[in-house]
């Protein structure tokens, strides 16, 4: 059996960029959480002051769309960095004329 001849080089991503692309992978996720959270607590929704009282109820009532709101604005913002670097970084491939197309 013959081998396989492979490139040598690696491809990975190191440091935060697999973080960031799971969060962009799931952001449609985060964003239906934010969604379903403001509509069963519509009641909570209402300009209470700066307190103490508010800011537990507001954590009660809304934590969760919180988080997931700072997990999406992380996301997005690794993302672009991410893909900034990558694309400084690394040539974008080679160019390929298709001759013909067949559907073996």
């Amino acid at each position: 059996m013959a081998k396989i001849k492979r490139e040598s080089r690696d491809n990975y991503f190191v440091g935060w960029a697999p973080l960031v692309l799971f969060l962009s992978s799931y952001m449609p996720l985060f964003v239906l959480i934010i969604v379903r959270q403001c509509m069963s607590n519509t009641a909570y929704l209402h300009w209470a002051g700066i307190s103490g009282v508010s800011f537990l109820c507001m954590m009660k009532y809304f934590g969760m769309s919180i988080l997931c709101f700072l997990l999406i604005l992380f996301g997005l913002v690794g993302t672009y960095m991410t893909f900034r670097r990558v694309e400084e970084k690394a040539p974008n491939g080679n160019v390929v004329k298709l001759r013909e197309v067949s559907s073996l």
